[in-house]
């Protein structure tokens, strides 16, 4: 195994100089158990059940979420920090604890878990390698894997494994994702979507959905939905929470081969669930109440990916084997560039500016919101990059290739604030006299909306006291906001009243 380091220093961070009283308090699934974020919490997106996931981590999970990070990538003065030679090849995507432990599958035999300076802290080895997935990490702090029908638990910090490594008994196993009271979905390609209690170590139940098998992903009301194929039809499945297939419904026809094991449908918070065919070449847009179609949308090129969503803009990204596409959620396209060798079988990254992040072959494209794209940055042996981007908590970027590499790259954040200093204090707590005196409050709801109201530090101080007592169990579930600046027409007052169990975090920026 080989470490390459960068032959320059750090890129400069600009810092945001304002005062700024951050508060994160996390709940990890449990009314009563509260935490203190380092960061904003990991938000799946409107549309998503709120797994069981790491929510303190970077990047706990590679699909089953909008791929919409909460973290601004570096886009200026790129520059490769680290290498390190994984295996002969490695086709999975890496994700990122709280610490910033990159967890990587390889296909020499072993999960690894690296440093944030590339330096390896565990490694775990298995019998096989890694089938068609990425590893994902829970909230009670184990990554989850398979390999070639075994399910794998081990400790996010020591690589110690949590049970005996489980045999499911039914060949090759897909992508996990794990719904709000810790069940992990797998897909498996003997047409089964499986429901396992990693507490019991049992199998809840096995529903029969068609081969081979899509990625799942989980909606608002723990509904599961997969992409598979029967003969040459491709469909999507809707499986509620029980196992009970709810609807199937045929998206497209298909004369070759459309192997969808790489792809999971992308849901947007309105209940619409976005599929890709591959050689179909099209991108459809179905109903999650019923899998009635939208519209469907002909584009050029294979499709393999799963699509990025912004829903702030109201913008799909697909790639295809030709270039990238946004596309409008009525299904018409805003911009595409497919003519200059972007193509790609790897799914976008969307950072918290709207920047778009693509690998393909040895380079990492950067597109902006209205369609323009920085010069592509390349990086070591040209060969095929079959992972996606992630970006951690201080916008460096990591990807994998083919040839067994992982690549960090670092560089500046232009345009917008740095990423949340990743050291701040363990457990900060609000001033208990104001310094200001206003401040706007920020609270982020576990469907990923935002919240922001203007308001005096005596009623932000108010707020506050009445979270602290809801969380020792004291208190309404419920706390009303005056909308001041809202208070026109024939109206005396309006209030938003907020749930307690819908808050993940809130956000203080006094002035």
């Amino acid at each position: 195994m080989k470490i390459k380091t960068a032959k320059r220093g750090r890129g400069k961070m600009k810092f945001n100089r304002r005062v700024v009283v951050l508060l994160m308090l996390c709940f990890a699934l449990s009314l009563a158990n509260v935490a203190n974020a380092a960061s904003t919490p990991f938000v799946q997106g409107g549309g998503y059940d709120q797994g069981a996931y790491d929510q303190l981590g970077d990047q706990p999970t590679e699909l089953n979420w909008t791929r919409h990070s909460r973290f601004d990538g570096v886009n200026s003065n790129l520059y490769e920090k680290w290498s390190v030679e994984l295996s002969p090849a490695s086709l999975f995507s890496p994700v990122i604890a709280e610490d910033g432990t990159i967890i990587v599958g390889t296909q020499s035999n072993k999960l690894l878990a690296l440093n944030p300076d590339g330096s390896i802290k565990w490694e775990y080895a298995i019998t096989s390698n890694l089938d068609d997935s990425s590893p994902v990490i829970s909230q009670d702090g184990y990554v989850y894997f398979v390999t070639n029908g075994i399910l794998h638990g081990v400790d996010v910090n020591t690589g110690s494994p949590r049970w005996e490594s489980i045999n499911m008994g039914i060949g090759n196993l897909g992508h996990i994702a794990i719904d709000r009271d810790g069940t992990l979905y797998i897909g498996s390609q003997r047409r089964l979507l499986i429901a396992f209690d990693p507490n019991l170590k049992i199998t809840k139940w096995q529903s029969d959905i068609g081969y081979p098998f899509g990625q799942p992903v989980i909606d608002v009301n723990g509904d599961i939905f997969v992409r598979s194929k029967s003969g040459n039809d491709l469909f999507v499945s809707s499986v509620s929470p029980d196992g009970t297939i709810k609807w199937q419904s045929e998206v497209d026809h298909i004369n070759l081969s459309d192997d969808p094991r790489f792809s999971a449908p992308q849901l947007d918070s309105n209940g619409n669930l976005y599929v890709v065919s591959r050689h179909g070449k099209k991108l459809y847009s179905v109903k999650t109440s019923d899998g009635t179609l939208n519209w469907s949308l002909q584009l050029e090129g294979n499709l393999y990916a799963t699509p990025a969503l912004n829903e702030k803009q109201q913008v799909l990204y697909v790639t295809s084997s030709l270039g990238l596409y946004a596309i409008n959620l009525d299904g018409t396209i805003k911009w595409q560039d497919i003519t200059n060798g972007v193509g790609s079988y790897n799914s976008p990254l969307v950072d918290k500016k709207g920047n778009v992040y693509i690998n393909s072959i040895n380079k990492l494209y950067i597109f902006l919101e209205d369609g323009s794209r920085m010069a592509p940055f390349e990086v070591g042996t040209p060969a095929y990059s079959s992972n996606n981007v992630t970006i951690d908590s201080q916008g460096t970027l990591y990807f994998t290739n083919s040839k067994g590499y992982i690549y960090a790259i670092g560089g500046e954040i232009a345009g917008g604030e740095t990423p949340v200093d990743p050291n701040p204090p363990v457990d900060p707590n609000p001033p208990v006299d104001p310094v200001g005196e206003r401040a706007l409050l920020t609270i982020i709801l576990s469907h990923g909306v935002e919240k922001e109201y203007d308001l005096s530090m005596q009623e932000v101080q108010q707020f506050i006291q009445w979270y602290e007592d809801k969380a020792n169990g004291n208190g309404p579930i419920t706390y009303a906001i005056n909308k001041h600046q809202n208070n026109i027409g024939p109206f005396k007052q309006r209030q938003d009243y907020i749930l307690y169990d819908k808050i993940i975090a809130f956000e203080v920026n006094e002035y």
